[in-house]
């Protein structure tokens, strides 16, 4: 994903399954621009992740993980960049 979004935007994902059925999401919050090891968001699971409004300034990287019958794929990191209001 290219540019940033502030808090109170949405990120989000697209998967495709070859049989057509839909995987199963759990987004992430990174403080780097990678797409492992960050922190699970609890309850964000739908293709698109609205960044609370009220999120620390600072920059943060959002990502997507979509599993499928064991097979798990990560999308891109989004950059979000919130600042002081």
């Amino acid at each position: 994903m290219a540019g940033a979004i502030d808090a109170g935007d949405t990120v989000t994902a697209g998967f495709a399954v070859s049989d057509g059925s839909t995987p199963s999401l759990q987004w992430y919050r990174n403080t780097t621009k990678t797409n492992a090891g960050g922190t699970l968001i609890e309850g964000a699971t739908a293709a698109s992740y609205a960044v609370p409004a009220n999120t620390t300034a600072g920059t943060y990287y959002y990502y997507c993980v979509a599993t499928h019958e064991g097979v798990t794929a990560a999308s891109a990191a989004a950059t979000v960049t919130v600042t002081a209001a």
